[in-house]
């Protein structure tokens, strides 16, 4: 394993004086992550030591840590915002925010939630939303730009290094089973996974479900022999139910759209003008159906009256 999420994490503990493997991989422990190999390791020493100037190397070797010119240096390796957080340089605002941050490691199921939805590139903000409803956290877009920074950076990683950091043995398999499912999943999968809201459309969902058992219909028939055709007629039964009721969901699914569309409608504030009666009796006067059919009304009325008189 050549590289993980938190590469830059391993850095910042080595510029803190962590020099051995195990002083890195305890620290590493202490915020729930899984340890990282020598070659990490390794890497991170000689790219550390080969960037800075020797006094600054010996302040770190020493941890005689102090002084603006050693952190302009840490500004140099892309620590800076991380250091703003340790005793000498933080403030309350740094030293609140990065409580906060740590936090999130020490809740599973937050840490789980801000990993997997980082990795499916959810809008942070949208993130922190969603996070403080469900979880009584108290995160903002900021607090999820460091983490994604330091703690975890799926851009950091490719496929491969994805596949050999999901074969370790220090990865639970339980976030082997979520780490997955966001390689290969849709977002709205993965939120239902960790109980967040989603929006799955049923007949979508089914239509999968249909097609998977359309494949065992087609795997049983090829065995042609007797358990190979009873599976078959099983698996024709349920692709039968199954496209039944995706027909069902999709017209559900559709009726639910049109009234949502009739709804928009209906609440439209919008005021349209009408004529008032002077208006209008103008514009129909000056109709030429309108007009002929006046003269009609007029005519009978002119011949009704010259009958009554004639009475």
């Amino acid at each position: 394993m050549k590289i993980v999420p938190y590469d830059l994490y391993v850095k910042f503990l080595v510029t803190k004086g962590h020099h051995s493997l195990q002083d890195i991989n305890d620290e590493l422990s202490k915020v729930h992550l899984a340890p990282i190999g020598n070659s990490v390791f390794e890497r991170h020493i000689r790219a550390t030591k080969s960037k800075l100037p020797a006094p600054i190397w010996e302040q770190i070797a020493k941890q005689k840590i102090y002084g603006q010119a050693f952190f302009r240096w840490m500004g140099a390796l892309d620590l800076d915002e991380i250091w703003a957080a340790e005793k000498a340089y933080r403030s309350e605002e740094t030293a609140k925010q990065w409580s906060l941050i740590y936090d999130i490691m020490e809740d599973p199921q937050v840490r789980t939630a801000v990993k997997s939805m980082v990795m499916k590139k959810i809008e942070l903000e949208e993130l922190a939303v969603t996070l403080n409803a469900k979880f009584s956290t108290f995160l903002n877009k900021r607090h999820l730009e460091l983490f994604r920074k330091y703690m975890w950076n799926p851009s950091l990683m490719k496929r491969g290094d994805w596949r050999k950091y999901l074969q370790s043995n220090h990865v639970s398999n339980a976030e082997k089973d979520i780490l997955f499912s966001c390689l290969t999943e849709t977002e709205d999968v993965i939120r239902t996974k960790l109980g967040l809201p989603a929006n799955l459309v049923t007949s979508d969902v089914l239509q999968m479900m249909a097609t998977e058992a359309v494949l065992k219909v087609k795997h049983f028939l090829r065995i042609q022999d007797q358990n190979g055709n009873k599976e078959a007629r099983y698996w024709m039964d349920k692709t039968q139910s199954l496209l039944a009721l995706r027909e069902k969901y999709k017209a559900a699914d559709l009726r639910d759209f049109s009234k949502e569309l009739q709804m928009q409608f209906e609440y439209i504030d919008t005021d349209f003008e009408s004529p008032d009666e002077a208006t209008l009796k103008e514009v129909l006067e000056k109709d030429p159906a309108n007009a002929e059919k006046t003269k009609g009304e007029d005519k009978n009325e002119t011949d009704d009256g010259q009958q009554s008189m004639d009475v």
